[in-house]
């Protein structure tokens, strides 16, 4: 097979224009150029180091668009989250990354932004709401330049035909594949970033989209933006539109340098490029063979000392905040799009509805009218009050359970981009699926209570209805938590019985207190179900007078031996509510301080799902 000259002759790809983000009214991004200097990445791996990137040495200037190739696992997203400061903190890094010549500057983060390979977005918002909502969070302004400025990038991103289509997701169709790579990056092009950074921006799209992906990169560089893509086999037309390249294999720099000079660079190496072959193609293959690879590493790579990088420490002297608006307005913002989200398809949300209805008929036909004056009537209705408690708990857990392993890497990216802080986003995350599940208990509640035939009272009745919307408000935390913990929704799907059962199994119901082993009391105060479980029964039977438990004590029965007959009658027959109460172990004036228990696993279960949720999107 024949090889093609190899020229070191660069020439202009910057070609025409299909799409031009910058225009004659915007606002230019401050120039940033980035340095990387004998930058290493070493993580530890069944207790042994392993380097990721070995003494990386490259830049990247503004206006230029760079891509950063090489097979899987050669260190491209580590060197990209590296820049970005997303690094892992279990990683050690050495080397330095130098911004316009100086250390990262503390509001780097809101210079620079980082567009993931997957498409992370709330599949119940449109392009345009996904747009204000990340205004509203990250740009200090009045409402009607926000909305100018989404209407322009909307325009600016060719997506005004679908604006107000539905994102969507795999159960529901919404927009397509290019159109949610452009609303992936529209969202952090919203606040006008120096610096773009992205994984893999082409990948899963046909080539027409990809070229007009790439194309819309170009045109951000062109409004001097520093511009870095990590990409994987891309096309000749593709790969020679970008200015620069970086080079990456087993974590060392191949080559860095102008796009048109690699060819030149590996031929004096000795690897001619072969005719007629897509030049990235080659790259690849080299870049994965061994004997190539000791040719490529045996001497410096080349051409990264030609991009011009230094522009000086005053062009970064404008500080920002760390945020653009104050945390209660981010609470306020990400409440209304959570809640937004959660409520995207309102059938969905009304079925959810009647089938809470429908368990809570059902519960009440199978113990219609059980409740009454009776003590006969004490063993069924604990069976329905047990099932409402579990339920409201249970179907909580379950659904919260679930919502950090499906949202984690649109939490990821949101927050280490700059967008807000953690507290707001956890709070305004407990707060929505807590209003939902109060709604939920209210629709589980109402028909038991009824059906059932639970004391006619306006009081008992609110009682009733907020010891089980306490209840599921526990259970959100109590899952946010084990989500937290989980590194999919399968785990945390697994987890949540084992969490649950121990304190189901000890809340009193299935073993009462008084055959409860003492070692296992214990399990019995950390219920939070027999507290809930003792309100609703403080709620019933307290005061209750029960008519089917007559003198069991025969006339001939001398006087001296009535008190011992009476003390045995009591023990198979409860003569009042307050009996059943006392042999339960629970007394009728605790009814205030169970209500203050459960509102404190309410807040000590949030502060924890915070906690845990910070470490888990901090050590990712």
């Amino acid at each position: 097979m024949g090889t093609r000259k190899a020229s070191s002759t660069c020439i202009n790809t910057t070609g025409t224009r299909l799409l031009d983000v910058a225009s004659e009214n915007s606002l230019l991004p401050i120039p940033v150029s980035i340095r990387c200097n004998r930058l290493s990445y070493t993580v530890r791996v069944r207790g042994a180091p392993k380097r990721i990137l070995s003494e990386v040495s490259c830049a990247f200037a503004p206006g230029r668009t760079t891509a950063l190739m090489g097979p899987s696992g050669s260190g491209k997203t580590t060197l990209l989250s590296t820049i970005a400061g997303h690094s892992s903190v279990h990683g050690s890094i050495t080397g330095e990354i130098l911004v316009n010549g100086g250390p990262p500057p503390p509001d780097f983060k809101q210079m620079a932004c980082v567009v993931p390979q997957d498409d992370l977005l709330l599949s119940g918002l449109t392009p345009r709401e996904a747009l204000s909502y990340a205004a509203m969070i990250r740009l200090a302004l009045p409402q009607p330049m926000r909305a100018a400025r989404v209407e322009e990038l909307l325009a600016q991103l060719g997506l005004l035909e679908c604006s107000d289509v539905r994102v969507g997701n795999a159960e529901t169709r919404g927009i397509s594949g290019g159109q949610r790579k452009r609303v992936s990056l529209g969202l952090e092009l919203i606040t006008r970033p120096s610096v773009v950074m992205c994984d893999e921006p082409t990948s899963g799209l046909d080539s027409k989209m990809a070229e007009d992906v790439v194309e819309l990169l170009r045109g951000l560089a062109r409004s001097g933006i520093t511009v870095i893509c990590t990409i994987h086999q891309p096309s000749s037309r593709i790969f020679s539109s970008f200015n620069e390249l970086v080079l990456l294999t087993q974590g060392h720099v191949a080559y860095a340098g102008e796009t048109c000079g690699a060819e030149a660079a590996f031929a004096r190496k000795g690897l001619a490029m072969p005719l007629q072959e897509n030049v990235a193609e080659v790259f690849m293959r080299w870049l994965q063979d061994d004997a190539a690879v000791a040719l490529i590493l045996a001497g410096a790579a080349e051409g990264e000392s030609d991009v011009p990088v230094t522009l000086g420490d005053t062009a970064l002297s404008k500080g920002r905040q760390r945020y653009a608006v104050s945390r209660f307005q981010q609470f306020q913002v990400l409440l209304r799009r959570t809640l937004k989200d959660q409520l995207k398809d309102p059938k969905k949300a009304l079925n959810t509805c009647l089938l809470k209805c429908f368990a809570g008929t059902l519960v009440g036909v199978v113990w219609f009218r059980q409740a009454g004056a009776t003590q006969a009537s004490i063993f069924p209705v604990q069976g329905a009050i047990f099932v409402a408690v579990f339920n409201s708990t249970m179907d909580t857990v379950l659904t919260t359970a679930m919502e950090l392993p499906m949202t984690r890497a649109l939490l990821q990216r949101e927050y280490r981009n700059g967008w807000y802080a953690l507290p707001p986003y956890q709070m305004a995350t407990i707060v929505v699926h807590c209003l939902l599940a109060t709604w939920n208990s209210l629709c589980l509640s109402i028909p038991i209570y009824f059906l059932v035939g639970l004391r006619l009272d306006a009081l008992a009745f609110l009682i009733f209805v907020s010891t089980l919307a306490l209840l599921s408000w526990i259970g959100v935390s109590f899952g946010l938590t084990i989500g937290a913990f989980a590194n999919d929704f399968k785990q945390a799907q697994n987890a949540v019985a084992p969490s649950l059962v121990p304190l189901i199994l000890f809340s009193g119901y299935m073993i009462p207190y008084p055959q409860i082993p003492s070692y296992f009391r214990w399990l019995y105060d950390a219920s939070f179900f027999q507290y809930g479980l003792a309100i609703i029964d403080i709620n019933e039977y307290s005061s209750q007078k029960f008519n089917d438990c007559p003198p069991v004590i025969p006339a001939s029965v001398p006087p001296t031996c009535a008190p011992y007959l009476e003390i045995a009658a009591e023990a198979l027959c409860f003569k009042d509510g307050d009996a059943y109460l006392k042999h339960s172990h629970i007394d009728p004036a605790d009814m205030p301080r169970n209500f203050a228990i459960l509102g404190g696993y309410v807040l000590a279960l949030a502060v924890i799902s915070y906690y845990v949720t910070r470490r888990a999107v901090r050590t990712s």
